[in-house]
C-alpha cells in the first residue's frame, strides 16, 4: 500500500454515502479496512480519526441526530471505537423499532446516496484522469525544454569550437557555455 494510494482509500472513506436501511457493520467494515491500509502503508490512522471518520458518516445520513447528541455528551474517556460501534448499532435498532426508518424516506435516501456515490466517481475518476494528463504534458514539455537547451549549447560550443581551430591564435572559447 503506497501512501499515494492510502490518501485516495481515505478520501473514499471519508466522502462514503451510508443508507442508514444497511447494517452500520458496513461503516465500521469500510473504516476498520482503512485502519489495515494505514498499517501497510506504515501510515497508521489513530482510533480517534477512525472515530471522527464514522461520526461524521453517520451525522450527514441526518437519521442519527439522537445518537448524534447522545455521543457528543459522553465524556472523553468513553469515546472508544469499540463505544462507537456499540453505539451507533443500538440507536441504528432503534431507528427501525421505532419507524423512523420508513421505506419512502429510505427509498429517496437511496436513490440520492447512488446519484451521490455515481457525481463524486465521476468526478474522481475525471479529475484524476485530467491532472495524470496536465502532468503528463508538463512532463514531455520539461524534457523538451531540457534537451532543447542542451542542443543549443551544444551547437553554440561546436560552432565556437570550429572557430578555435579555424583560429588558433586567437582566444575565441565559447562565452555563452563557457566551454
Amino acid at each position: 500500500m503506497t501512501p499515494n494510494r492510502l490518501a485516495e482509500e481515505e478520501m473514499r472513506v471519508k466522502t462514503m454515502s451510508y443508507d442508514p436501511m444497511d447494517p452500520p457493520e458496513e461503516v465500521y467494515a469500510t473504516i476498520e479496512d482503512l485502519l489495515d491500509y494505514g498499517e501497510a502503508a506504515r501510515a497508521p490512522i489513530s482510533q480517534i480519526q477512525a472515530i471522527n471518520i464514522a461520526y461524521n458518516i453517520f451525522n450527514r445520513t441526518g437519521k442519527f441526530s439522537d445518537g448524534i447528541i447522545a455521543w457528543i455528551r459522553r465524556p472523553d474517556h468513553e469515546k472508544t471505537w469499540t463505544n462507537l460501534k456499540n453505539h451507533f448499532t443500538e440507536h441504528h435498532d432503534l431507528l427501525r423499532e421505532t419507524g423512523e426508518l420508513t421505506l419512502q424516506e429510505m427509498q429517496f435516501q437511496s436513490q440520492a446516496n447512488i446519484i451521490h456515490k455515481m457525481v463524486c466517481s465521476a468526478i474522481d475518476e475525471s479529475f484524476i484522469n485530467t491532472l495524470l494528463r496536465q502532468l503528463m504534458n508538463l512532463q514531455e514539455k520539461a524534457i523538451l525544454k531540457l534537451n532543447l537547451n542542451r542542443n543549443i549549447k551544444l551547437i553554440i560550443h561546436n560552432n565556437n569550437y570550429r572557430q578555435t581551430i579555424s583560429y588558433p591564435f586567437s582566444s575565441n572559447k565559447c562565452k555563452l557555455c563557457r566551454l
